[in-house]
């Protein structure tokens, strides 16, 4: 789900099912750091989706839930699960403590610009979380997102951070979860007997596309940039996205043809 690179330039990536592991990118050989097979505070992850690495070499990643798997994620976007959680591994004393929990679907990770808190997305909320260092509290840092925010990543050249937004969504036209969070008997009915062919169907049918939006956030929180796909020539649905000089590089968990690049300067993408 979730790479970073460290340091020393060794890969630290989070798998959704497995745990957080260190990658030599040269052979492949791999550390593992955490196994889901632990529990913290006493909860068993069940679906880890990103991660970031503090000065100290701290790594800050989420359990977007502690009840639905990654192949169950829409049971918890129906449900509105606040399930989530914010952990830390400490590679010094090699211990991973829950830092937040009661989070709505948290999903990317991101340090701040002056790394005095850690960014979390929130596609349930459409918003984004921030969860202060110093005073270990959560608030919300931006809110009223035009659609469902799920990478974060922070660019230097560009000095603001980008986010990759599944979903887009307005007065006219609010997604199928928006509808259904009115009626919180008929969320949970949902969640409980309606199947995942089920769930796809409404899916395409009441909002939840797969078209693409990237936004442009302010190192304040404010929306910048807005890209969203065409009509005539779609990109599809992306999780992360990164600004570098630039060109845009998209990407997503949906599909093998996942990886593309967007030249803002000359607006074209391969």
């Amino acid at each position: 789900m979730g790479i970073r690179m460290d340091k020393d330039g060794s890969l630290l990536v989070v798998d959704a099912y497995f745990g957080l592991f260190r990658v030599n990118k040269t052979d492949g050989a791999y550390e593992t750091l955490y196994t889901t097979s632990f529990h913290v505070a006493q909860k068993q992850p069940r679906f880890l989706t990103d991660l970031d690495i503090g000065p100290d070499g701290k790594i800050y990643f989420v359990d977007a839930s502690t009840k639905y798997y990654k192949n169950q994620y829409h049971y918890a976007l129906l449900e509105m699960s606040s399930s989530g959680r914010l952990l830390m591994y400490d590679p010094k004393t090699k211990v991973t403590l829950q830092l937040a929990d009661q989070l709505a679907y948290p999903f990317g990770v991101q340090l701040s610009k002056d790394k005095t808190g850690v960014l979390i997305t929130s596609p349930l909320l459409h918003a984004i979380y921030r969860y202060d260092l110093k005073t270990r509290n959560v608030s919300v840092w931006t809110e009223g997102l035009p659609g469902m925010p799920l990478g974060i990543r922070y660019s230097e050249s560009s000095d603001s951070y980008w986010l990759a937004m599944s979903s887009p969504r307005s007065v006219e036209r609010p997604n199928m979860f928006e509808n259904l969070a009115k009626s919180p008997s008929n969320r949970r009915y949902a969640a409980k007997f309606v199947s995942m062919d089920m769930i796809e169907t409404l899916r395409q049918e009441h909002g939840f596309t797969n078209e693409a939006m990237v936004a442009e956030v302010t190192a304040s929180g404010t929306i910048g940039r807005v890209l969203q796909d065409s009509n005539t020539n779609p990109l599809g649905a992306v999780t992360e996205a990164q600004h570098v000089n630039g060109v845009l590089y998209t990407s997503s968990f949906f599909g093998a043809d996942a990886v593309h690049t967007v030249n803002l300067k000359h607006k074209s993408r391969s």
